[in-house]
């Protein structure tokens, strides 16, 4: 797998300040930093202004997956079906949706010391009681993004449970016994406004959710060159196949 993630103070990193100002808040604060996993492609950021907009925000996705332009006709909603998918986040054309979205594309231009990114396929994802996410790796996506909206209710008696997790052998921290043999997950600490950054094939999933009030996150597929087509053709072919 090539080396996305530049190591701190990489030669392309972007200004601190952009001029482009959302709700008036900046895209990217004043001494905003992340944190990355050793040895694996996996970044972690918070933005600590995130109650100015968090309501509106959630507000947002909530009239968002009542509109049907929103909608993904083919998604299969089941509990393993990674939640109820709101798609096209820029399009939502709500000023804090607007704002997350600047603040992921310029999270993935720190990250990978790259001037331009595209965001090839955008969404959030509504989780209700008992959904889950079944294992997989994100398909034309150089890196991915996930931002932590509303975490839910916790579940006293599972404390994993509506986690996001990584359970990957290229992640060398999931593999302590034997190069390559997972037997623990990373589990990032993921509170509201937290982005998490990973590269696209790493194989993730999100622990069944038990609680009663929504979790949500966004999420965003990212490509270094931007790609041709429907990002999310291979799953209608799939769908089309049973």
């Amino acid at each position: 797998m090539s080396e996305l993630i530049a190591p701190p103070g990489g030669p392309a990193a972007m200004p601190a300040t952009p001029p482009a100002e959302v709700l008036h808040l900046p895209i990217w604060p004043s001494g905003q930093s992340s944190q990355r996993l050793e040895g694996a492609q996996i970044a972690v950021t918070w933005f600590s202004d995130h109650a100015t907009y968090q309501q509106a925000l959630t507000e947002a996705v909530l009239a968002a997956a009542h509109d049907s332009r929103f909608h993904d006709p083919k998604h299969l909603v089941m509990p393993s079906g990674c939640g109820r998918k709101v798609r096209n986040v820029p399009e939502w054309n709500v000023p804090a949706a607007n704002l997350v979205h600047a603040r992921a594309l310029m999270f993935a231009r720190q990250s990978l010391s790259r001037q331009q990114v595209f965001a090839d396929d955008t969404w959030a994802s509504i989780y209700g009681k008992g959904d889950y996410c079944m294992p997989h790796s994100h398909v034309r996506a150089d890196v991915s993004i996930v931002y932590m909206l509303e975490p839910g209710d916790p579940d006293p008696g599972d404390t994993f449970a509506g986690k996001l997790y990584f359970a990957d052998p290229r992640i060398g921290w999931t593999c302590p016994v034997e190069r390559g043999r997972v037997v623990r997950p990373f589990i990032p600490d993921m509170a509201p406004g937290t982005m998490v950054l990973f590269a696209g094939e790493y194989l993730h999933g999100v622990h069944a959710y038990r609680g009663t009030q929504p979790r949500i996150t966004m999420s965003w597929n990212l490509t270094l060159q931007q790609q041709p087509g429907n990002p999310r053709e291979w799953a209608f072919r799939i769908a089309g196949e049973g």
